[in-house]
């Protein structure tokens, strides 16, 4: 270990003072590349005397440094923070309502979801529908989407629908979606959606068919408080008209209503209630009533990473009645539970 030389007067004192002989020697000895290596690097370094002349190093930063670093430093956050909050979109938050919110100009998503009907005239009924899209933003404030989608039924004494059970290519859709206000500016959303669609099975009973029809809906949301707390309201309108095996075209259509709130539970989670009333028709322009039902349940919405999401959504028929019934629920029109899971990736 290198000794110090020892200190002048007034500056302190080491408790391990050198002999006169070993400094008369250490100024004796000739400076060698790594001893003015040493020096230099000594010089670099400074060093504060503690009391008793100990030696002591210091790594804190100087108050000049931490009035110029400090304030960066907050900034940073609050930037990362800003960021962080605007990730939300108002549009995977929900399972049976659509969002205002349709992207930033050239951002695409791919969307697969899947939506069962379950329960429905005293038998065993299931209808599933799997449903792959695209959609891109070209435009500030316009989005447009591309669809297919696969449905498959297991149908068994439910009185009206005939036995079968069938998987099949569903058809085809596109989506227009228009946004008239942006909650981000306005404090309010609304978005404007028109989904042409073909169909080749009906979603009700698994039949072969050849329909088109479209689908029409307002959307309207806003944040009761920022990035906490939001809520839908949807406005709804889907007439069909298809022609069925026997050569003979039928229209149809459903008219309601749907809204939602949900709660941010933790960073990457929502969750809230969602319900749906909904009005049947066998026409279109509602004068042959046909049913009604009422529907509500959970949701909720995962983020799991910045560019991808997990949504999941339950509603149950509460109360219905099909024209020309007494009972309490439309298990005619409608089926007893809804269920959506849906996933989607941005890039």
């Amino acid at each position: 270990m290198q000794k110090m030389s020892p200190l002048r007067r007034g500056e302190g004192r080491y408790t391990d003072q050198p002999s006169q002989d070993s400094y008369a020697k250490s100024r004796r000895r000739p400076a060698t590349k790594e001893s003015r290596r040493d020096q230099n690097s000594a010089g670099r370094q400074p060093l504060i005397l503690a009391a008793g002349g100990r030696e002591k190093s210091s790594l804190m930063p100087s108050p000049c440094a931490l009035l110029v670093l400090l304030p960066l430093s907050l900034i940073g956050l609050v930037q990362i923070a800003q960021a962080t909050e605007a990730q939300i979109d108002s549009d995977r938050l929900f399972s049976f309502n659509l969002g205002s919110d349709i992207g930033d100009i050239g951002q695409k998503e791919i969307q697969v979801s899947l939506t069962g009907a379950l329960g429905r005239g005293g038998g065993l009924y299931a209808a599933l529908a799997n449903e792959l899209s695209f959609q891109y933003t070209p435009l500030h404030n316009l989005q447009v989407s591309l669809s297919i989608e696969g449905a498959a039924h297991q149908v068994e004494n439910v009185m009206g629908i005939e036995d079968r059970g069938v998987v099949a290519i569903g058809g085809l859709s596109a989506s227009l979606g228009y946004r008239l206000l942006d909650r981000a500016t306005r404090g309010m959303g609304v978005t404007l959606y028109a989904e042409p669609q073909w169909t080749r099975v009906d979603e009700e009973s698994g039949a072969r068919t050849q329909g088109v029809g479209a689908g029409f809906t307002v959307a309207i949301d806003k944040e009761f408080i920022p990035r906490k707390v939001v809520g839908v309201f949807n406005l709804l309108y889907q007439p069909e008209t298809a022609r069925s095996s026997d050569g003979t075209w039928l229209s149809d259509a459903t008219a309601g209503l749907s809204a939602g709130v949900t709660f941010k539970l933790t960073d990457t989670l929502f969750g809230g209630l969602e319900i749906q009333y909904l009005r049947k028709y066998d026409s279109l322009d509602f004068q042959a009533y046909s049913g009604q039902a009422f529907f509500v349940g959970p949701s909720l919405s995962l983020n799991i990473t910045r560019h991808s999401w997990l949504t999941a959504g339950w509603n149950v028929q509460v109360v219905g009645r099909a024209s020309g019934t007494d009972g309490r629920l439309d298990l005619v029109d409608f089926s007893r539970n809804l269920i959506r899971v849906g996933w989607g990736l941005e890039f």
